[in-house]
């Protein structure tokens, strides 16, 4: 049945101008200016005047300038029409010069250019293209969706529908009609239509009924009952998920978020604005996209992610930014909410009052949801850091908008606003009014849902007390059945269970006997193998304190050798000596740097390789006297080495840093030197070398070895069982890959 009123609808309004939707969004007004001036006053003429037109009427946003030239180009393409004698042109005309009259609000010319389809269609006795027709101006009425003329629009198609018996047509004009009365508060009424439309869906084996469970959440949540809102909007999603029909699910996710939020549980109310976010971002629908990122941030901001809503926020902004009035006007509220949960009032004045202005200029309906929310925002703010007089200001707007529109929810919270300002302004009276209507209303709410639940838990009751009766009662006759055997077996139970006692009592006996003595023997054990421990810890100390006095002496014996070859030094002349006595100064220190940490350090058998590469760069730096010219960046992993291996690792690095420092860099502004020391995914240790000096002039040859340092490197890393390479890349890279499996990843402390 769908389908035949999607073909209707193709037949009545889309064919006679699929060519003006046709490539639309490639003619822009100036072309199209210039194909009529050149056109034949012919139907080719009317089709370039209502695709005009047209272009005018779906642009984005409602500025009254575009919807009046629309209207002069829909009323020369009707003038011509009719001068042609075209029906088919002049219907197609007439349909969307009705649908501008009624997005600009006047309802009599509106109606009047639909009539005049309708009458056509009623003389030829159409009833279902006159159906159509109707239901078309009833959708159109989008600035009076309060409107009884909507509700009679859509009751004149569903009496047509009744007459040509298709069931379906019907019933969605009866929701139609429902949907109105929704947004006119008439909430029995509602509710009532709606549930008669889910049992005249389901006669004829009708489906998709989320949209009626959505209406019947918004039912309830006009009525204040949180619980049945919750439930209906649960049905709406299980009913998208069973149908497959996920066109709408942005929204139902947002919808059911909005009812988590005010039932306090933000945690599950996010999860699923987090899924309409995902979706809208997808469809680059960015409009819609910031008004969901501020129920998204409320929920952040409610779970106390003040920091991260507006981290979030700003991230936001910064990718998507802000294309039109309205995203300024959700982006202004959305930070003026992140600044007050983070106590930065100045900040969240100033924002809240630039979303009120943008919407004083956007939305025409002051009384819509748009400004209710800016109001409430800023009301709220107001109290909260007691500026009274001006919170009072606006939530006198708020109660003055129609009935109908704000749920008891937020009039409750409106109540107990305007309880604190009368209350601060020391008028008693009006404050325990305003107090006793929030008790009023936050009682019924929550006593609702509270009478709600206890109904279920009892219906749950009950039905397991039932369950257990059952169970009982079979249980009673079976224990009947078998009561007189059992009463000859009990005799026999107690002549061998007394037997069976006596023998228990023996063996329990003899068991106590036996679990004494091992008790003895046990404790004897401890005592032996406490007094070992005893003695085995005092050893590890003294093994400790003479191992770390070993590692004193032996630091203090290369500081003696370093001063000796520094004395040497001040009497050598020849230049490739004393370059020699200060290389090995160097050696000798990476190795006392070793025993230096291992005396101070609680583990002595262990180097922890950060602190001490970090040692070794630091005295090579003053050692050369580098200062600034030479930038060092060590990545080193958290690995301790025992003395076999951090020994052989110190004097290459002594090596390699020394060679890089006096002939790598030519002295550039900057020369760098990178250290890395990592372990690899096969429990390697990968040691690395670079710098962005001058490289090697060739490829060097390891195994031709021209100098004591090449040498001493290669020999050192065959001894850790490692491997070498050097490379030749925008400066020298020395790698080293080392088997070991003493790799700790534990930093050793120093002592104090």
């Amino acid at each position: 049945m769908k389908k035949k009123l999607l073909l209707l609808w193709i037949v009545l309004f889309v064919l006679p101008f699929y060519i003006i939707a046709q490539n639309l969004a490639d003619n822009t007004p100036k072309s199209l200016v210039a194909s009529i001036l050149k056109s034949k006053p012919d139907t080719n003429r009317v089709d370039l005047e209502l695709k005009l037109g047209t272009y005018y009427l779906l642009k984005p946003g409602d500025d009254k300038i575009d919807l009046d030239r629309a209207l002069k180009f829909f009323n020369q393409a009707l003038s011509l029409s009719q001068r042609l004698h075209s029906a088919k042109w002049e219907l197609a005309v007439l349909a969307r010069k009705g649908d501008c009259y009624l997005q600009i609000g006047d309802l009599p010319n509106g109606k009047a250019s639909f009539m005049q389809i309708i009458r056509y269609y009623q003389k030829r006795g159409d009833k279902r293209k006159e159906a159509t027709v109707w239901s078309r101006m009833g959708e159109c009425m989008i600035k009076r969706r309060f409107s009884d003329e909507k509700v009679l629009s859509y009751s004149h198609a569903r009496s047509l529908y009744q007459q040509t018996h298709d069931k379906l047509l019907e019933t969605d004009e009866f929701l139609n009609i429902a949907e109105v009365h929704v947004y006119q508060g008439k909430t029995n009424l509602a509710e009532n239509e709606l549930l008669k439309i889910i049992e005249q869906y389901r006669s004829i084996h009708y489906r998709k009924l989320q949209r009626v469970y959505e209406l019947l959440a918004s039912v309830n949540r006009l009525k204040g009952d949180l619980r049945k809102d919750l439930f209906y909007k649960i049905e709406t999603i299980k009913s998208m998920e069973a149908t497959a029909d996920t066109s709408e699910a942005p929204y139902y996710y947002y919808k059911a978020a909005e009812t988590y939020y005010d039932l306090k549980e933000y945690n599950k109310g996010v999860n699923y604005i987090k899924k309409t976010l995902k979706a809208v971002k997808r469809k680059q629908d960015y409009v819609n996209y910031y008004l969901i990122m501020v129920e998204y941030l409320r929920g952040l901001i409610g779970e106390g992610k003040e920091e991260e809503a507006l981290q979030f926020l700003k991230n936001t902004v910064k990718e998507i930014p802000p294309s039109s009035l309205v995203q300024e006007e959700r982006m202004n509220s959305a930070f003026g909410n992140c600044y007050q949960a983070l106590h930065e009032y100045g900040k969240a004045e100033k924002y809240y009052l630039a979303a009120i202005d943008i919407a004083n200029q956007v939305f025409e309906d002051k009384s819509g949801p748009q400004c209710f929310m800016d109001y409430k925002q800023i009301g709220d703010f107001y109290v909260n850091t007691k500026q009274y007089k001006k919170a009072d200001f606006y939530l006198k707007k708020i109660v003055a908008m129609p009935e109908g529109f704000v749920t008891p929810l937020m009039i409750s919270r409106i109540q107990l606003l305007q309880f604190k300002i009368d209350s601060a302004s020391g008028n008693l009276k009006s404050a325990i009014n305003h107090y006793q209507l929030y008790k009023k209303l936050t009682d019924s709410i929550y006593n609702a849902t509270k009478s709600k639940q206890i109904e279920e838990l009892q219906i749950q009751y009950e039905t397991s007390k039932k369950d257990k009766d059952i169970l009982l009662l079979k249980r009673q006759s079976q224990l009947q059945q078998n009561q007189v055997s059992r009463t000859k077996a009990i005799r026999n139970v107690v002549t061998g269970g007394s037997v069976m006692l006596l023998l228990l009592l023996g063996v329990g006996y003899n068991r106590y006997r036996l679990k004494q003595r091992s008790n003895l023997l046990l404790q004897e054990k401890q005592k032996e193998i406490s007094t070992k421990n005893v003695y085995l810890e005092r050893l590890l100390r003294d093994n400790e304190w003479l191992l770390r006095e070993v590692h004193h002496r032996v630091k203090n014996n290369l500081q003696i050798v370093m001063s000796l070859l520094n004395s040497q030094s001040a009497y050598l002349q020849d230049e490739a000596a004393l370059n020699a006595v200060q290389e090995s100064q160097h050696r000798v220190q990476a190795m006392s740097l070793i025993h230096q940490k291992l005396y101070k350090s609680n583990n002595v058998s262990n180097i922890f390789m950060p602190d001490y590469i970090d040692d070794l760069v630091e005295y090579l730096k003053d050692s050369f006297k580098t200062g600034q010219n030479i930038y060092f960046e060590l990545l080193i992993d958290p690995i301790s080495l025992d003395v076999l291996h951090a020994v052989p690792v110190g004097l290459i690095l002594n090596e390699v840093i020394t060679n890089a420092i006096k002939y790598a860099f030519p002295h550039g502004p900057d020369d760098r030197i990178m250290i890395t020391l990592q372990q690899n995914e096969e429990n390697q240790l990968a040691l690395t070398v670079r710098d962005n000096g001058k490289g090697f002039s060739q490829e060097l040859d390891l195994s031709k070895r021209t100098s004591f340092g090449l040498t001493l490197v290669s020999g050192l890393t065959q001894e850790l069982g490692g491997e070498i390479k050097i490379e030749n890349q925008n400066g020298t890279i020395l790698s080293f890959t080392f088997k070991t499996e003493l790799v700790n990843h534990l930093p050793i402390k120093d002592i104090n």
